[in-house]
């Protein structure tokens, strides 16, 4: 009698046995991935991301294994742990790599893509612009060609790059609601060489006349004032800025009329 238990004991492990090398031997079959959700995927700057996951299946190994078996790496720039979910950091287009490895060491990748959009990229592009107001420190003008840029990392700032046409003059504004425009304060040093000092240009939006007069035609108004400072001492000066002094001269206020040119 116990000798025809360890028998069967001993025929159960060797059927066991056969079972696993017969599956490492003929299992060439690699998981199947299938993603949840949207591939692209799209994420506004700023704004959470979790990755959907993905349903792993196979032929052989159950979900436990399989779930196991699973890695996700991605390269999107977050605030939190690596691979992880977090706040999106940066626009740009980034993948989700998926790799599931079944016990044969049969394996299965698979790519998301997820694009991270600034809100205000619609009024990136080229414009005509008009300047309009005091002309004393730089002369108006009409039909101009200039640019306005969206922010790489901070939600719905775009980016002035030539206030007064002067390629110097870039200045960052946060659009509110699709209506109102918060121009940055922004100073700006250079060489006054008929002096021969430094001089500063310190701009500041009047916000209560900067606006977006049409989001269709992404026609827009600005209003800001330009002061010109030239070096001074901490005895006898009106604005400090870059560990310097600075003695106000002149000051002057305009408007920017800007007009899309595709639209």
């Amino acid at each position: 009698m116990k000798l025809a238990l360890i028998l069967e004991i001993l025929i159960l492990l060797i059927m066991s046995g056969c079972v696993k090398d017969h599956k490492s031997t003929f299992d060439k079959i690699p998981p199947d991935i299938r993603l949840i959700g949207e591939n692209p995927m799209i994420v506004e700057l700023n704004s959470m991301f979790t990755d959907p996951g993905i349903i792993a299946t196979d032929n052989w190994d159950g979900p436990r294994t399989i779930e196991a078996r699973t890695e996700i790496s991605h390269n999107i720039p977050i605030n939190g742990p690596a691979n992880g979910s977090g706040i999106t950091m940066s626009i740009g287009t980034f993948k989700i790599k998926y790799v599931v490895t079944d016990k044969s060491n049969n394996r299965s990748t698979s790519e998301r893509t997820v694009k991270v959009f600034n809100k205000s990229a619609n009024y990136a592009g080229p414009y005509l612009f008009d300047k309009t107001g005091g002309d004393l420190l730089f002369p108006n003008f009409v039909n101009h060609i200039t640019s306005i840029e969206c922010d790489s990392f901070i939600n719905n700032r775009i980016i002035f790059t030539r206030i007064s046409d002067n390629p110097q003059f870039r200045v960052f504004a946060d659009i509110i609601g699709d209506s109102a425009i918060i121009i940055h304060e922004e100073c700006f040093v250079d060489y006054d060489s008929l002096l021969s000092k430094e001089r500063l240009f310190r701009i500041r939006g009047i916000n209560t006349l900067c606006e977006i007069l049409d989001t269709l035609q992404n026609e827009m108004t600005i209003t800001y004032q330009t002061d010109a400072y030239y070096e001074s001492s901490e005895f006898d000066y009106d604005f400090a800025y870059g560990n310097k002094f600075w003695k106000a001269v002149l000051y002057t206020t305009n408007t920017e009329l800007y007009r899309f040119l595709i639209k």
